[in-house]
């Protein structure tokens, strides 16, 4: 995991959808799904829930997010 990989999942995270993020971004969505995949297989859990109507963090991403976001300031 890496300073992009931390970005790439702020984004998420914040935006609610990898579509969102990838416009926030400036990246193509192919490549934000790519990298949240390895950081979930790397990590061994899932970091979001999907759903067609945007992806929503697990209870454990969003605290680890608000400390890690916290941390960052």
């Amino acid at each position: 995991m890496d300073a992009g990989d931390l970005k790439i999942f702020q984004a998420v995270a914040r935006e609610g959808s990898i579509s969102k993020a990838a416009i926030a971004l400036n990246y193509v969505q192919s490549n934000v799904t790519t990298r949240i995949r390895q950081l979930e297989e790397q990590l061994q859990a899932p970091l979001f829930r999907r759903s067609n109507r945007g992806c929503r963090s697990h209870l454990r991403v969003r605290i680890c997010f608000c400390t890690q976001t916290k941390l960052s300031v």
